[in-house]
């Protein structure tokens, strides 16, 4: 048998053995399961209220109330919403229904929490004791909320106890998180292009659904 001829079967074996592995791999890394897509939460029992609109569940953890906002704990009425709130829900089985966005930055699920066919988000805010706030993925109830707000706001509760009076000659908007701003706070400069608005006062802030600012408190 020739040198060539040798090298030559060398050479194809090599290639062979090549393709095995190169195979081998493709089976080992192509056929790699991905992370599973975490189930749609329907309900749960509330085994502690950590705020006014912040709970936590079993079997599936930490809850955020979609679509509103509600005051500090250094508000006064902080500790009248974290009251409502533990009446409404301590203790008791709820039924949860999602927006677009079913969890936030947090890893907290962002759900609309009824509790015997009651919209607990739509009752605190009923009660004045929550702002509506519309942010990109939590709009589905838009026009139920807001029609609670408008009501609690005619009737002088909760937060809207006093008249909203505009300071601003305009008020800076953030469409996707849902909050307006003094024209002079430092979130103005965050807002990416596309998701600017301006209002021309509080009022029509309100009647879009955005909330106020926590840093500027407009």
């Amino acid at each position: 048998m020739s040198l060539s001829v040798i090298f030559n079967k060398s050479v194809l074996v090599g290639v062979v053995c090549l393709a095995a592995i190169s195979a081998s791999a493709y089976v080992i890394w192509g056929t790699r399961s991905s992370e599973p897509v975490p189930e749609r939460v329907t309900g749960g029992e509330v085994k502690r209220v950590i705020s006014g609109d912040y709970i936590k569940i079993e079997p599936d953890g930490r809850v955020k109330y979609a679509g509103i906002n509600v005051p500090s704990a250094e508000d006064p009425l902080g500790a009248k919403t974290m009251e409502l709130n533990r009446k409404l829900v301590d203790g008791k089985k709820i039924r949860m229904r999602f927006d677009e966005t079913e969890k936030d930055k947090e890893g907290r699920w962002l759900a609309y929490v009824f509790v015997d066919g009651e919209m607990v988000n739509k009752r605190l805010v009923a009660e004045g004791l929550a702002y509506v706030r519309l942010k990109a993925g939590e709009r589905r109830y838009a026009q139920e909320l807001l029609a609670a707000q408008a009501e609690a706001r005619e009737a002088g509760l909760g937060l809207w106890e006093k008249p909203v009076r505009s300071t601003e000659p305009r008020y800076p908007g953030d469409r996707k998180h849902g909050a307006f701003h003094r024209p002079a706070c430092a979130d103005v400069a965050n807002t990416r292009p596309g998701n600017e608005v301006v209002f021309r006062n509080k009022q029509e802030a309100f009647d879009a659904g955005f909330a106020p600012c926590g840093h500027c408190r407009p």
